[in-house]
């Protein structure tokens, strides 16, 4: 589809020929192709693609492919380097072993960088051929390799991205302990009250009160009982007998 051709390619090709080894400007490339090659596709599942636009989606995810695998050298200096390789593996149905592989490459530059993580987790959904075995093995891949910072946080930081795009409900078993535990992580390290906001909201979910009242005291730190978080705790029951 013509329309599918970025307005950014121009200003991309500028931007390479001014400094051809900027990595920034090699991922930004491959970004594009990438982005081009989704419009073409269109979100459906694969099997409503049109045989021509999954040929050209292809076509365009392997160029994204080849280029920054040619470019390897250079623009993995950028740890966004990795989550743009995450998105042509998934693109490309590329093994979990080879996206593995690709992680542990990810983590000798920059154990820490969140993004990465989030693109490489998609590839675990339901409609790449993961699940919820295969999901619980990357979230506890992902917290072993961040734990000497975050300990299990990036446990439920992986829950956490999931289910701001909808898609944690569709890989059903995580482990409840483990979440919990990824939350305290999370919430030692980072004990703002945005964090514990969120909490609360996820443990009401799961009909887990007794833990939202650890975020509910840590947000009133002047509440001496229960009945001082009367009106939360209340709501949070509410939210657990909701229907998912």
């Amino acid at each position: 589809r013509g329309s599918c051709e970025s307005h950014d390619r121009g200003f991309i090709d500028g931007w390479k020929a001014s400094d051809p080894n900027q990595p920034a400007a090699i991922i930004a490339e491959a970004q594009m192709l990438m982005a081009e090659a989704w419009c073409v596709r269109g979100r459906g599942y694969a099997q409503t693609v049109p045989v021509p636009a999954m040929r050209m989606f292809q076509l365009r995810m392997k160029m994204a492919h080849d280029l920054l695998e040619v470019h390897h050298d250079t623009a993995s200096v950028d740890p966004e380097y990795y989550a743009a390789m995450a998105g042509a593996y998934r693109g490309l149905n590329k093994s979990y072993t080879a996206l593995i592989a690709l992680l542990d490459g990810a983590a000798e530059r920059e154990p820490y960088y969140l993004n990465a993580y989030f693109e490489a987790s998609l590839q675990f959904l339901p409609q790449w051929g993961g699940g919820p075995e295969a999901m619980t093995y990357f979230a506890r891949y992902v917290a072993s390799k961040t734990e000497a910072s975050d300990k299990t946080g990036f446990y439920y930081r992986i829950y956490w991205h999931l289910d701001d795009c909808n898609c944690a409900s569709r890989v059903a078993g995580w482990d409840r302990e483990a979440l919990k535990q990824g939350m305290r992580d999370v919430y030692e390290r980072y004990p703002v009250p945005f964090n514990a906001q969120r909490m609360i909201e996820d443990n009401c979910r799961a009909g887990d009160v007794e833990e939202a009242k650890f975020y509910m005291k840590a947000l009133n730190p002047m509440a001496t009982s229960d009945a001082d978080l009367g009106p939360m705790i209340d709501g949070c029951r509410a939210q657990a007998s909701r229907p998912a």
